[in-house]
């Protein structure tokens, strides 16, 4: 079987302080209202330690997804807990263009974002974007293994 392209995986944060972007590469975050979580999230309806966002393998080689699971690594559940696709789930495999709610304040959405095509732009979620609309931080990255 054929190794596919890599695609580069995008969480964008909105919250109390703004909007940012997180260009994942590794295997575990810790996502949370405390400044020691891996992604922190500025709201007072998010819990100190959120939820987990942990990396699995795709059937493909060298593909991967990413699992958001309510939570610590205790395993207690958030106050809040987590909407995704206007459902309140304690786990679930994230897709392309889901937007998690985490509190009134506070969401983030996920992306894939694949290699650069003929035109020599790259893919958001089978929507061609300019290099400019990504930040810096997902535009100097380096590249996925």
């Amino acid at each position: 079987m054929a190794n596919a392209a890599p695609q580069k995986h995008l969480l964008i944060v909105e919250d109390s302080a703004g909007s940012r972007e997180f260009l994942l590469q590794r295997a575990k975050y810790t996502l949370g209202r405390d400044p020691s979580s891996d992604i922190q999230v500025r709201s007072q309806f998010v819990s100190r330690q959120h939820a987990l966002l942990l990396r699995l393998p795709e059937a493909e080689r060298g593909q991967y997804r990413y699992r958001l699971i309510d939570g610590d690594l205790e395993g207690r559940p958030s106050a809040n807990g987590l909407m995704v696709r206007n459902q309140r789930v304690s786990s679930c495999d994230l897709q392309a263009g889901d937007v998690v709610v985490l509190g009134p304040d506070a969401k983030l959405t996920y992306y894939r974002v694949t290699p650069p095509t003929t035109t020599g732009q790259p893919q958001l979620d089978g929507t061609t974007v300019g290099h400019s609309s990504l930040s810096p931080l997902a535009q100097d990255s380096p590249p996925l293994n």
